[in-house]
């Protein structure tokens, strides 16, 4: 004999109204955790980028010195901006010149952007800027740079031949082969770079779950992009243009440090 399920009319309707409206409720407020980003405000934002910005002179200050030239900011006002030094300068591929400078400019950076944090954010986000700022030198500049550095060289010892069998490549199209190993070890570095940037804060914070990289966080990685195009294109004109590029691609790290807020759970 079949069974018939029907409907028990003493449910109390209101309640199960009651109780679907508040779950909904629930799952906005969870969507509105998720999404929405905290308002940062205006102080914190022009107080790290100044500090920042302080920073990444004082780094490149000193790479300016150590190559000659003389820093005089009252003469600087007295000469058209395309005769300072920071837009004359040249570097020396041979020497690592490139390289020696993004780790002292990521440096000038980070430090500018946790003492911004400092003075003008609450001191609960400090933790938070500690841990960006490992993800930044450790997993956005120190790994990626460093593979993009043996990557592009290394091949630079097999160029000619891997060249001599691809006859189809003439003119600036030879540079296709060098492009693609740089990006691939930027590619490798930033994955190895976020796994060990993870690891740290995980040992030394004791935080759950990893900081995952996201389309948004791809803009500190413009200083790597700046470094594997100009390792590249370094015998070429547009190599030193490219190079010089770089302070204003390392002001990102810095800021993303000092803006960093306490969204981490800890063990």
């Amino acid at each position: 004999m079949p069974i018939k399920v029907v409907s028990n009319p003493n449910i109390n309707q209101s309640y199960v109204t009651q109780n679907s409206s508040k779950i909904a409720k629930l799952k906005d407020a969870k969507q509105e955790d998720e999404y929405v980003p905290r308002k940062i405000p205006t102080k914190l934002k022009v107080g790290v980028f100044l500090t920042t910005l302080a920073g990444v002179a004082a780094a490149m200050a000193v790479t300016l010195k150590g190559k000659g030239y003389k820093l005089n900011p009252l003469e600087a006002f007295k000469t058209h901006p395309k005769e300072w030094a920071i837009f004359k300068v040249e570097y020396d591929g041979e020497k690592h010149e490139v390289e020696k400078l993004v780790g002292r400019l990521a440096i000038g950076s980070v430090a500018g952007g946790l003492i911004g944090g400092a003075l003008f954010d609450k001191k609960e986000n400090m933790v938070a800027k500690y841990r960006e700022a490992v993800i930044q030198l450790i997993g956005n500049i120190a790994t990626p740079l460093l593979i993009v550095s043996i990557g592009t060289r290394q091949f630079e010892k097999y160029e000619p031949k891997i060249l001599k069998s691809m006859p189809f490549l003439k003119g600036n199209f030879t540079k296709i082969p060098s492009l693609l190993v740089s990006g691939a070890s930027l590619v490798a570095g930033i994955l190895l770079g976020n796994t060990i940037g993870n690891f740290i804060n995980k040992k030394a914070f004791h935080v759950k779950g990893d900081r995952k990289i996201k389309l948004a966080d791809m803009s500190p990685h413009i200083d790597d992009v700046c470094l594997a195009t100009s390792l590249v294109a370094a015998e070429s004109e547009i190599g030193p243009y490219v190079a010089r590029l770089i302070p204003a691609a390392l002001m990102v790290p810095g800021i993303s440090v000092g803006l960093a807020p306490e969204t981490e759970i800890r063990t």
